[in-house]
């Protein structure tokens, strides 16, 4: 029985999609501290380092 390389390519995109998301997931949940997420930074970010 031969699989189709559709299916191993289909495949392939599901789990590199899953992998992706999994990764974002878990980098989210990450807390700087402050309750920002990541889409707060910017240059003015720079007064606040210690």
């Amino acid at each position: 029985m031969s699989t189709s390389p559709i299916l191993w390519v289909a495949f392939v995109i599901g789990l590199a999609a899953l992998t992706i998301w999994i990764v974002q997931l878990v980098r989210s949940r990450r807390d700087r501290g402050d309750g920002r997420g990541p889409w707060w930074q910017g240059p003015w970010d720079e007064d606040d380092h210690r």
